[in-house]
């Protein structure tokens, strides 16, 4: 599924696209692609990425729409906590606890957080490919890895499966949307 004009996702990201770009900014993103990105860098981002996933996973889990498309193997989805936690573990590092209040409320929130979250392992892609490059990587790639080659069907399928339970269960775009705020909320408060 493309995201056309008139699908929900393209609703989403037009719509969080200022916000996006300032989780990118507070994370450093960009620095990723510069040859001076250090090893310490990249263990500071996974343990963002960590105390993100370790807030909205187990939130996102407990809602009885998400787990309606057997095919999106919510499992592997919602345990990139534990794949971050192994990168971290990789490069000697121990996650940090960090406790952010998260209240997401309705079901079309946690679509829209896990959007956030599916979207990050999409662009993971790119991010993997330049670490690879840098002196120092090791194989702390298991987060950014995560589906490897299944990575554009698996986004894919999400979308897919995001627009049909919009339609099916009346979501609001504007209540899905207040998911991906708040999804990116939890990003930008991590240290």
């Amino acid at each position: 599924m493309i995201a056309t004009d008139s699908t929900v996702a393209h609703y989403l990201k037009s719509k969080s696209s200022a916000l996006h770009g300032a989780v990118e900014k507070s994370m450093g993103a960009q620095r990723i692609f510069s040859e001076s990105y250090s090893k310490s860098e990249y263990a500071k981002l996974l343990q963002r990425l960590h105390t993100a996933h370790y807030m909205l996973e187990p939130i996102i889990y407990d809602f009885k729409s998400i787990w309606q498309y057997p095919e999106l193997d919510l499992e592997k989805r919602l345990s990139k906590a534990a794949l971050l936690e192994q990168d971290l573990d990789a490069l000697g590092q121990k996650p940090k606890t960090q406790t952010i209040d998260v209240h997401i409320a309705h079901e079309a929130e946690a679509w829209g957080a896990l959007y956030v979250m599916e979207g990050s392992s999409l662009g993971g892609m790119v991010i993997l490919k330049q670490l690879k490059t840098l002196q120092w990587a090791e194989e702390a790639f298991t987060y950014y890895n995560c589906y490897g080659s299944d990575t554009g069907p698996m986004w894919r399928l999400f979308l897919a499966c995001l627009e049909q339970t919009a339609e099916q269960n009346g979501f609001k775009r504007e209540t899905m949307l207040m998911g991906v705020l708040k999804a990116y909320g939890v990003y930008m408060q991590t240290h």
